[in-house]
């Protein structure tokens, strides 16, 4: 039998997740709620919408429950719904402070459901391949690694709007950073405020990792890519090991369209359409969940590894604003 899911906000992934979810024949989607009214415009056809949380978490018979709202928010509707008895898949970063995100820790453990956190990248058969070389022994013990994720400015003023570029951007590459080389001792970062995405704001960040097994990262975030790039994201990501290295080149994905008017390169990973189905790892990632309340897979991340990519993700932060070397080995 489906599982009853609802959708909890309807910004850029809420949407998503909706449409996903609404296609997927494990899923059998009772309604999406969002406290913006104008948001109902985003509702796959035919779907319940619900201005009020609570209204959408008290529907009979729902089981579960997407949380898509800004990080800051998280705590209270997830905490809501495992209280309520709900399964909880809540959009990455877990939260916007340890506090908040060991509170939803403790109620999923409390209402025994499960929290999944939506890492997306643990669900990306290209990063999920270096993963299974380093877990098979392929690539031997990490020695540095390095990480690039730069996304155009048009996405960064959307995003500035509502949290920084280390929680948006680099909390991607810090967690794939922990499940490959195991936890980090340290953190430095400096950044070049330009104001591009906001006034004030801090458009790109270099950041130094040193790990607990002696392995060092470098990682570069930016929200500032020129929109004239045509690029939807610049990323790259190697791992250097005792026996063998590994690289992961994201540009385009795979398709490119030159000419006419300009370049463009078309998703065809993460949520793309196929005979107007949605497709991709987002599906794989929302499946994935849903399989697991059903039959009781164990998790792709526990919600404590998505706690140690926010704190270091909050380190990054700290490093930035008070200009010192942060520990967080502790």
């Amino acid at each position: 039998m489906p599982t009853r899911v609802g959708v909890v906000g309807l910004g850029m992934m809420g949407r998503e997740h909706a449409h996903v979810l609404q296609a997927s024949p494990l899923a059998d989607l009772v309604g999406c709620a969002d406290v913006r009214a104008e948001a109902s415009e985003n509702l796959p056809p035919g779907c319940r919408y619900y201005q009020h949380p609570e209204d959408l978490l008290s529907v009979e018979g729902i089981e579960a429950v997407v949380v898509a709202t800004p990080e800051h928010a998280h705590r209270r509707v997830v905490q809501d719904a495992l209280e309520a008895g709900l399964h909880v898949l809540v959009e990455k970063p877990i939260a916007s402070t340890l506090e908040d995100a060991d509170a939803m820790i403790a109620a999923a453990e409390r209402a025994q459901r499960r929290l999944q956190v939506g890492h997306l990248l643990r669900f990306d058969p290209r990063y999920v391949a270096v993963h299974d070389a380093i877990d098979d022994g392929r690539l031997g013990d990490p020695v540095h690694l390095t990480a690039r994720r730069n996304c155009v400015l048009t996405e960064g003023r959307y995003a500035a709007s509502r949290t920084t570029l280390a929680l948006y951007a680099a909390v991607h590459d810090l967690d794939l950073f922990l499940w490959y080389a195991g936890p980090i001792a340290q953190v430095a970062a400096v950044g070049a405020k330009h104001g591009h995405a906001r006034p004030g704001s801090t458009d790109t960040i270099a950041t130094i990792l040193r790990f607990t097994s002696g392995a060092v990262g470098l990682l570069e975030t930016s929200w500032a890519l020129p929109d004239s790039s045509k690029l939807e994201w610049d990323c790259a990501l190697s791992y250097v090991g005792t026996r063998a290295s590994a690289y992961v080149e994201i540009r385009s994905m795979g398709v490119a369209f030159l000419g006419g008017d300009g370049a463009s390169y078309p998703d065809t990973f993460y949520w793309p359409r196929i005979y107007n189905e949605p497709f991709g790892i987002l599906r794989v990632q929302d499946e994935h969940f849903l399989s697991s309340i059903q039959d009781g897979r164990p998790p792709a991340q526990l919600p404590g590894e998505a706690r140690d990519a926010l704190a270091a993700a909050l380190a990054m932060q700290a490093s930035l604003s008070e200009r010192r070397l942060v520990d967080i080995s502790g």
